[in-house]
């Protein structure tokens, strides 16, 4: 039953991430209700659960990314080099050895 009820509320969250105008300048409400809902996870797959803040932090980010918010989207050049370093590492990671579970950490 709570595994249903932090599942649901990750995809009400979600949708009111990726769907509202606002959804980026609340997306920290969010998070802030996750912190108060408790360390409770979900399992995608047997063994590889997330947390809900983790999936409102990755939504956050896509929606910033692909939407181009002028209010967020402007990164310095060093945190852009960072993000092509990490993003790269898991492409390789993925295409490479395809370990989710270390993937996940």
């Amino acid at each position: 039953m709570i595994n249903a009820l932090v599942i649901v509320f990750t995809l009400i969250g979600l949708n009111r991430i990726l769907f509202n105008s606002q959804g980026v300048k609340k997306s920290l409400t969010w998070m802030v209700y996750g912190l108060i809902l408790g360390y409770r996870t979900f399992e995608v797959l047997p063994g590889i659960s997330f947390h809900p803040i983790e999936v409102f932090v990755y939504a956050t980010i896509m929606r910033i990314v692909l939407f181009k918010i002028k209010n967020y989207s402007s990164f310095p050049i060093s945190y852009k080099l960072l993000t092509s370093i990490f993003i790269s590492f898991i492409l390789i990671d993925l295409f490479d050895s395809f370990d989710l579970y270390s993937l996940s950490e």
